[in-house]
């Protein structure tokens, strides 16, 4: 199965410059490229799940996000390809990872509400959300991070993976923030936290993770 999964990593992600040059581009106008990958994952899951994950999807494209310099479109291409890859790099419920995916954000860029989540989606995966969400008061605080990251440990895999992921799709358009002491702690923090679950968890993408890190 590991064999598979590089070969469906190698399949999907390509060289750091075209993935960046790709990031680059979606600041201006909606990454296509998220919907090409969406689509790939509804061609491999049964008609059940694609039923239900089509209706999350619908739910999350109607969400109003609010992020400096992106419109709401072009900035749902960011939950549209982590849940997108981490569809197609778990070897657990797609279901699961995709919901976790397109909604892993939303507590902090939009007026999602808890209540509404828990509706919707039940306890399990409102408590992934909420555990996922940064408090920005303090996202730069040692101890809070420390346990922060210890908190997501104790998640399900996909949950780890979609945390992967959406550090993964940031670190191409890194290099746009002007604030070098930010980009010093980010990476810092992804040595430090995110690397060790990429080692375990996707271990196929680990070498190319390391790269990109460098390349950032």
């Amino acid at each position: 199965m590991a064999l598979n999964k590089t070969l469906v990593f190698n399949k999907y992600v390509d060289d750091i410059p075209t993935e960046r040059e790709r990031r680059i581009s979606g600041i201006k106008k909606f990454d296509s490229r998220a919907s090409f990958l969406w689509d790939e994952c509804m061609g491999i899951i049964d008609e059940v799940q694609k039923t239900q994950l089509e209706q999350v999807y619908n739910y999350a494209k109607r969400i109003v996000y609010r992020h400096v310099g992106l419109s709401s479109k072009i900035y749902f291409a960011h939950p549209l390809r982590v849940a997108s890859y981490t569809i197609l790099f778990t070897e657990k419920s797609p279901i699961e990872a995709g919901i976790i995916g397109l909604l892993h954000n939303v507590l902090e860029v939009s007026n999602t509400s808890h209540a509404d989540l828990k509706k919707r989606f039940g306890f399990q995966i409102l408590n992934i959300i909420e555990t996922l969400t940064v408090d920005r008061n303090f996202e730069w605080n040692s101890k809070y991070k420390k346990d922060y990251y210890s908190a997501i440990e104790s998640l399900p895999v996909n949950a780890r993976i979609v945390k992967i992921i959406d550090k993964f799709d940031n670190l191409f358009t890194l290099e746009l923030n002007p604030d070098t002491q930010i980009k010093s702690r980010y990476l810092k923090e992804i040595k430090q936290y995110i690397l060790p679950m990429v080692k375990r968890d996707l271990p196929f993408m680990y070498t190319y993770f390391k790269k990109l890190i460098i390349d950032s």
